[in-house]
């Protein structure tokens, strides 16, 4: 076993895998891989910066073209009111072409590269950065997947987990960014108890009444979900309900299959054996609560024949939501895939579907649920969010309502959660890729303290 999915469960977590004889070139390609996506991204930053400076050339020719045409006029005798329309005149159509620009540039505060088109009525959720977004500054701590699987659930207190991110990585993404070199094991440590500081590598905030994006890092980037998959998981199996009252009391049995996919994976499980039957409603609180592997590929046979099935069911809400250019799913469980990926943006965009559907939005706001009676436990299995009960102690100027976690290999600890904030406004965190789950929270309780009222 070479990967495995879990979430924070402590009764459910695995081991670290067996790498076994073949750890050192999966770690070579792991970095070689990590070197092209480094190199690409600086190519598309070089571009983007390409197409500022022509978008900035045109508003100058525009404006300078309008300059001119005031000068013939005062030259030819003209002035007044006919000269200050000329000039009204030429400005706005040297900001028009400078709009145009804006817009067909990928670098622009208003659009980015991987942004859904703002102009498509059949998308129904659009999120939009304005001039007032924040870019959040790089992690300070430049870590590899191997460090997240290194520190993955070996820190469970806050101390621990801050002397945790001082610790660089080897061959880190972000390895010589400006503004981290210079800093001390020490100092990033200390940078690192800031209240409004954001480990994970990508990251946004959204503000679910307006669409605007408050804050980002990396945003528009391709990431593994891993167990946030789980929250598509849910919306679309309870949209497929003919009859959501009655599918729900429906039983499904739990077969041999599921049982030892779950155990070969090393995923998060519910606690079913073979045989047990258990109610549809037990299994939608079952994959997102334990992130229950078991729970989420039983909805799958149920609601569709089979995972296959179902997971293309799942690319057809992403095409549906508008997001289907940058997020594929090959499972309906979070297992990594080179083929399954997707970006906080588009979870974003997933959770703002699932928190529009009553009963999504209940099964994700549920801190613990008692299942119905299996063979091994007669009076049910209690399942627990830990996610929510582990954020709920902290400030973030609101109540965190739901909340999905997840972590592989290669995602690292990463979760999507929705808080409504004091003022009444809802809002919506994504985070991916930090070592530990306490530092997936404190990321969530930055955003969330520090950009929401």
């Amino acid at each position: 076993m070479d990967r495995y999915d879990t979430d924070w469960n402590p009764d459910s977590l695995g081991s670290d895998p067996d790498w076994g004889d073949d750890s050192q070139e999966r770690r070579r390609q792991e970095q070689e891989r990590r070197r092209r996506r480094k190199s690409r991204r600086a190519r598309r930053e070089r571009e983007l910066r390409r197409r500022k400076r022509i978008a900035a050339t045109v508003i100058c020719v525009g404006a300078a073209g309008a300059v001119a045409l005031a000068v013939f006029l005062i030259g030819k005798g003209r002035g007044g009111a006919e000269t200050s329309a000329a000039l009204t005149a030429s400005t706005e159509a040297a900001a028009d072409i400078a709009e145009t620009a804006a817009t067909e540039d990928p670098g622009t505060a208003e659009t980015t590269a991987a942004e859904p088109s703002q102009n498509n009525a059949d998308v129904p959720y659009v999120f939009h950065e304005t001039a007032d977004t924040v870019q959040l500054g790089k992690s300070l701590t430049d870590i590899s997947i191997y460090d997240a699987q290194r520190h993955i659930e070996s820190d469970s207190s806050l101390d621990s987990s801050q002397s945790a991110s001082s610790e660089d990585g080897e061959d880190g993404e972000n390895a010589g960014m400006s503004g981290t070199d210079s800093l001390t094991d020490t100092e990033k440590e200390e940078a690192a108890k800031a209240s409004d500081y954001v480990d994970s590598q990508y990251a946004i905030l959204i503000n679910t009444d307006t669409g605007e994006i408050l804050a980002e890092r990396n945003a528009f980037d391709r990431i593994v979900p891993a167990s946030m998959t789980k929250v598509m998981t849910l919306l679309v199996a309870v949209e497929q309900m003919q009859n959501p009252e009655e599918n729900l009391k429906d039983k499904v049995k739990i077969t041999q299959e599921i049982c030892d996919e779950s155990y070969r994976s090393g995923s998060s499980f519910v606690g079913y054996g073979v045989d047990d039957e258990a109610t549809v409603e037990d299994l939608l609180y079952g994959a997102i609560l334990p992130s229950g592997a078991d729970a989420a590929m039983a909805l799958a046979e149920y609601t569709s024949g089979s995972q296959e099935a179902f997971a293309q069911l799942m690319n057809q809400k992403a095409e549906e939501l508008g997001i289907s250019d940058t997020t594929h799913f090959t499972n309906c469980v979070g297992l990594y895939d080179e083929d399954h990926y997707s970006t906080v943006y588009d979870m974003s965009v997933i959770m703002r579907a699932a928190i529009d559907n009553e009963l999504c939005k209940k099964v994700l706001s549920t801190h613990t649920w008692t299942t119905g009676a299996t063979k091994a436990n007669p009076d049910g299995i209690q399942i627990s969010n830990w996610f929510l009960r582990r954020i709920e102690d902290h400030d973030t100027n609101g109540t965190v309502l739901c909340g999905k976690t997840g972590f592989v290999n290669e995602s690292g600890n990463c979760a999507v959660s929705y808080q409504e904030g004091n003022s009444g406004t809802g809002y919506i965190a994504c985070t991916a890729l930090t070592y530990n789950q306490w530092r997936c929270i404190y990321d969530h309780v930055a955003l969330y303290k520090t950009y929401t009222k």
